[in-house]
């Protein structure tokens, strides 16, 4: 999962950006999402983490 993330998540980022359970429950900061995005060329560790949850929390959703 990290290596397709790592790979192929800038667009479900750019997603996030629009629509997100972590930036709607409060744990992500939308604008600093929006800087991090702006400064991706690949999504970077931490982001990778991110994206993983919120796929985890979306498919419970």
């Amino acid at each position: 999962m990290e290596s397709g993330l790592r790979a192929y998540g800038l667009p479900l980022l750019d997603d996030m950006l629009h629509d997100s359970l972590l930036v709607d429950l409060g744990y992500v900061d939308p604008d600093a999402l929006v800087r991090a995005r702006d400064h991706a060329a690949v999504v970077p560790d931490l982001l990778c983490d991110t994206l993983a949850l919120e796929v985890g929390l979306r498919s419970l959703a």
